[in-house]
């Protein structure tokens, strides 16, 4: 019978101080902008380049997330072990900070920081166990993104980066067939607090003021940490809906 996810051990080290550190080094990367060379500049075919489209623009999300944990044994082989995982809803709420810093072809080489609340976790259905995994974590992602003028509307842009994650909450809710727990998904011997991994994003934004975007986190770090009896490797898989409010600063 499977066992609960929170049956484990777990590195307890606290990765928070680290991110908010590095948010404060990348201050919205000041002085990262290069200098252009402002006559003979030739127009690109479609449109001129406002004064908005060169400034931090600010942005206010909220997204749908549809997770899963991606669980394998080390040294298996292909289809030794197929995740039982299922996918969980959870939404994101964050900010998040754009400004170009290149110019590329004819488009921008852009960079964009953000700090999210944001819910991943898993479900587990395999009669008579049944579990719902939920994962909380404070995300720091950091992309560096290409946007590109597609029309008079707005820019298409895509890129990809890393993410740090802290865990702050959530709950693991277990069910055997005869009885049920609820239990603190970080709490005593619960998954590892720290997540990282790659995000990689792409979408549309509208006259610098609103933003309808995709995206995924491919979680890269064990959140389960090993012990005697199960060698599983779990790793966070997120998509997400965004949709955002965008402010030129």
């Amino acid at each position: 019978m499977k066992e609960p996810f929170l049956s484990i051990s777990s590195d307890r080290k606290n990765h928070l101080p680290y991110l908010f550190f590095l948010a404060l080094f990348l201050g919205f990367f000041p002085g990262l902008k290069a200098q252009k060379d402002a006559a003979g500049q030739l127009q690109n075919s479609f449109s001129s380049k406002s004064s908005d489209d060169q400034a931090l623009l600010l942005s206010f999300q909220g997204s749908l997330e549809l997770t899963k944990m991606h669980e394998t044994i080390p040294g298996a082989p292909p289809g030794y072990y197929p995740s039982a995982y299922s996918t969980k809803v959870g939404f994101n709420v964050g900010a998040f900070a754009t400004k170009p810093i290149l110019d590329l072809g004819p488009g921008d080489l852009a960079a964009m920081a953000g700090l999210e609340f944001i819910e991943k976790g898993a479900k587990y259905d395999v009669s008579p166990v049944t579990e719902t995994i939920g994962l909380n974590y404070i995300e720091l992602p950091i992309d560096a993104i290409y946007e590109l003028q597609v029309s008079d509307l707005g820019k298409a842009f895509a890129g990809f980066g890393p993410y740090f994650g802290e865990g702050v909450g959530g709950k693991d809710k277990y069910n055997d067939g005869n009885s049920s727990t609820t239990n603190n998904s970080f709490g005593g011997n619960g998954a590892n607090k720290f997540d990282f991994g790659i995000q990689v994003i792409g979408g549309f934004r509208l006259w610098n003021k609103a933003c309808l975007s995709l995206s995924y986190d491919f979680g890269l770090t064990n959140i389960r940490a090993k012990n005697n009896t199960d060698y599983a490797h779990d790793k966070n898989g997120a998509f997400g809906i965004n949709i955002s409010y965008c402010m030129p600063l």
